[in-house]
């Protein structure tokens, strides 16, 4: 078990670095196509001998930047991690291979390594790079490292320098990943305690915390698009009946199994179902017309009924039923929500006095058949 949620922590690290890795291969393309054209200019003005060559290779990297900076745009708006992965490998591999044709071009007039050594922190030290994907970049930079030594008949000292050079920097970026996905690691336990601390340990479904943190979102949603906004009190009929007959643990299984039957009526990802406390849960919709909370609500009464679980003795009913509530408005304001909850509660204890295992919904009862409420 411990293995598993490793696991599904390491797959949401590698899914939130692959995240930042396109974030940042967006404003690096970006910074790159803005650098490019200077760095192009100032060949053409000194007069570096094969800068045609050079110039037009780097003009044909420029494009490629634009390119990638398009598709990192649309993978960061997608959000698609696979996309995202494969091109800040790719775009890494294209601006290390833009920085060797730049410092040759720089070694062959007798510059040095500076701007290599420049190129070499951007690579290892900007994108939040694996063991493996570290390896394969030194593996590329030994191979042009060797090659520059042969070309331009270097010293064993500068040999040296490179190795110690990619060795720090390649340390570096070892303990700056370390910390980032600790980092990430500790985000994500903070988040999923604090997601838990608003999910009903019995049922697994919101509890009055969890509520409020969404029915705001929802009902701004709900005044922006001009929606129905519903609320459906639902009530255990009879709990303590059934309590005092099979005691607290069978009462328990029997709150989880209407949690159950209610989410199974209510299939939209949009609806939000809270248990507020003991057998009372609370149902919010948007959308649909003024009978849609009638529809919705008499699924769940009915499908509950029809469950056929035996109730406890001295109740209303022979099987365990519920009272449901509802109400609906067109919000303007926030406030509406908590009026449109305050009617749901009242229409619910109106069902409870006409008898429970009813609906009741502008004034009228729903269930076996439809009539005033008194």
């Amino acid at each position: 078990m411990g293995n598993r949620f490793r696991r599904q922590e390491e797959m949401k690290i590698r899914k939130t670095v692959a995240a930042e890795n396109i974030r940042r291969v967006f404003f690096a393309s970006l910074v790159c196509a803005v650098i490019l054209p200077v760095y192009i200019l100032i060949n053409k003005k000194v007069g570096v001998e094969g800068a045609s060559i050079v110039n037009g290779a780097l003009t044909a990297f420029e494009i490629i930047y634009l390119i990638g900076a398009g598709i990192a745009f649309i993978a960061i708006r997608n959000n698609d991690t696979h996309m995202s992965v494969l091109m800040y490998r790719t775009f890494w591999i294209v601006l290390e291979i833009t920085s060797f044709i730049a410092i040759y071009s720089s070694m062959h007039d007798g510059a040095g390594l500076t701007l290599y050594a420049a190129m070499l922190a951007a690579v290892m030290l900007v994108p939040i790079m694996s063991l493996n994907e570290q390896m394969y970049y030194i593996m590329l930079e030994a191979v042009f490292v060797i090659f520059l030594e042969i070309k331009f008949k270097g010293s064993g000292i500068s040999i040296y320098n490179l190795i110690i050079l990619n060795g720090l920097f390649f340390a570096l970026s070892r303990v700056l990943y370390k910390q980032h996905c600790e980092n990430i690691a500790y985000k994500e336990r903070l988040s999923e305690k604090n997601d838990n601390e608003g999910n009903d340990e019995l049922t697994g479904l919101l509890n009055h915390r969890g509520l409020e943190k969404r029915t705001f979102d929802l009902t701004r949603e709900c005044i922006r698009d001009k929606r129905r906004l519903s609320v459906l009190m639902i009530d255990f009929d009879d709990l303590q009946c059934y309590n005092d007959t099979f005691g607290a643990e069978r009462a328990d299984d029997c709150i989880r199994t209407i949690a159950d039957l209610i989410l199974q009526v209510s299939l939209r990802n949009t609806d939000l179902i809270c248990r507020l406390y003991g057998g009372k849960f609370l149902l919010c919709m948007q959308g649909g017309d003024d009978m849609e909370p009638v529809r919705l609500a008499e699924k769940i009464r009915t499908v509950i009924e029809q469950k056929r679980i035996p109730q406890g003795r001295r109740a209303s009913g022979q099987f365990v039923t519920v009272s449901i509530g509802a109400a609906s408005c067109i919000p303007k304001t926030e406030k509406d929500y908590a009026e449109t909850y305050d009617e749901a509660e009242e229409a619910m204890y109106c069902a409870k006095d006409q008898g429970r295992n009813v609906t009741v919904y502008e004034e009228q009862i729903f269930g076996a058949y439809k009539r005033a409420a008194l």
